[in-house]
């Protein structure tokens, strides 16, 4: 019932918004059926459900409240993103950086004198950038050790790359648990940010 809530705003929209949006925004179809391309559940029944936009890196979500019935609460744009560790060096090879990091890598590679290794714990471009950011931490902090060691022989920190629609970008909210948790990684953070899409009609 989710999903249909969400793809019936598409399909016959109740909001002025979701009209304006659609207007130079055009969500995928499979077979005349709005494409979905992830449903994020919250603990406040509340649900977001994502569906991909033609040729951008957003998204055009659907907002829902789920109690007392499941109805349309907002709809916008949502930025397409990745969050991931890196790290690099002109000195390891690929075994030795996996070996010092103690973790599984999601992508090595080398790359002429540099040689690197990526964790990224969510594969998903969909969702919030600081929950993204909280799970990295979360995994990385058992081996803080290692990281540490890590940063002695080359470049280590996160990489946060941003695809946002530039009529509602938004940003980017550390708040202070995040900040203890890269604090005591001792991790930069390094942050792509991509502005795209069409303007709205009328602005």
């Amino acid at each position: 019932m989710i999903r249909e809530a969400a793809i019936a705003e598409i399909l016959h929209p109740t909001l002025t918004l979701t009209q304006q949006l659609l207007a130079v925004n055009k969500v995928v179809f499979n077979e005349q059926v709005p494409c979905v391309e992830d449903v994020i559940l919250s603990g406040d029944k509340r649900a977001e459900v994502y569906f991909p936009i033609e040729g951008e890196r957003y998204y055009f979500v659907v907002y829902l409240d789920l109690e007392p019935r499941i109805s349309v609460r907002w709809v916008g744009t949502s930025p397409g993103n990745r969050v991931y560790f890196y790290a690099e060096s002109e000195e390891r090879q690929v075994d030795e950086l996996v070996a010092m990091l103690g973790l599984e890598p999601t992508r090595t590679w080398e790359k002429g004198r540099r040689n690197g290794v990526e964790v990224r714990p969510s594969l998903k471009e969909t969702g919030d950038v600081e929950d993204k950011l909280r799970t990295i931490i979360s995994v990385l902090l058992p081996y803080t050790a290692n990281i540490h060691a890590l940063s002695a022989l080359g470049d280590v920190g996160i990489n946060i790359a941003y695809w946002g629609y530039q009529e509602q970008m938004g940003g980017i909210h550390l708040d202070t648990d995040i900040i203890q948790g890269l604090a005591a990684l001792n991790l930069s953070v390094d942050v792509d940010l991509y502005a795209d899409g069409p303007d709205l009609e009328g602005c």
